[in-house]
């Protein structure tokens, strides 16, 4: 365990639980945003068996990337969510990115 990080064996205790989990990533500059969030989202769905729903990218100030990770049952309460941010208020804050097949990884 880390002060800064959560591993992926730590966020895998919440996942077989049956938890959905929403991860923070702060963007860096190693690559452009997008090509960071969809390296986040194959990272997790290799280490974590479970396919990401999305990322939100926050890019007021600087850009945040919150990873949503929805166990099934979740899943059409969380994507409704994710179609309101898309129309809601904050739309022009707010991106929704999804994952891309054969996403490159690191």
């Amino acid at each position: 365990m880390s002060v800064k990080h959560a591993y992926y064996d730590e966020l895998r205790a919440f996942t077989e639980r049956g938890q959905s989990v929403v991860a923070y990533h702060h963007a860096d500059r190693s690559a452009k945003v997008e090509i960071q969030a969809q390296r986040r989202m194959a990272d997790a769905a290799e280490e974590l068996d479970i396919e990401p729903l999305a990322i939100v990218r926050a890019s007021r100030g600087t850009n945040r990337l919150f990873l949503v990770l929805a166990q099934p049952n979740h899943r059409p309460r969380l994507e409704e969510r994710l179609q309101h941010t898309i129309r809601g208020p904050w739309h022009a804050e707010l991106k929704v990115i999804r994952r891309v097949d054969g996403a490159t990884r690191r």
